[in-house]
């Protein structure tokens, strides 16, 4: 959740807007519903699926989308080099989660991501102690 929360902060500030996938683990879905409008962002819910309903949800204070490229809980596929596509012609980063992929089975870059954020806790939680946690944030270099 660190590296998502990051990233937002990151890329936006009071008075701007990100478009975001209706299909997430719950604690994304609680950090865009709930806190992120604690701080004057608004996001947009799209289903994954509906490639136009991305393209319809961006406005002019639009500084991201963001998505899984399969949904957790519904197992969604988001159409990840249709939605880079539309988010490029944005002039606007597609940031994806690929905690449950994993970097082995899944690799966003090739598919159009231009930031990727893995939870470490999730993927190594066997050897973590319960107070740690552990975020991955990748960003894919344009020149």
């Amino acid at each position: 959740m660190s590296a998502i929360f990051l990233t937002v902060m990151t890329l936006c500030e009071a008075g701007d807007h990100l478009v975001v996938s209706s299909q997430l683990y719950g604690g994304t879905v609680n950090l865009f519903r709930l806190t992120l409008p604690k701080f004057g962002i608004k996001c947009t819910f799209v289903k994954p699926r509906d490639t136009e309903g991305f393209k319809k949800a961006i406005q002019k204070n639009t500084k991201g989308i963001f998505g899984e490229l399969v949904g957790n809980p519904g197992n969604e596929l988001m159409n990840m080099p249709e939605i880079a596509k539309i988010a490029h012609d944005a002039g606007i980063p597609l940031i994806v989660d690929a905690t449950y992929q994993t970097p082995y089975l899944c690799k966003p870059f090739e598919h159009g991501a231009d930031i990727v954020v893995h939870s470490l806790t999730t993927v190594s939680y066997t050897h973590l102690r319960a107070h740690e946690t552990r975020g991955n944030l990748v960003c894919r270099l344009v020149r």
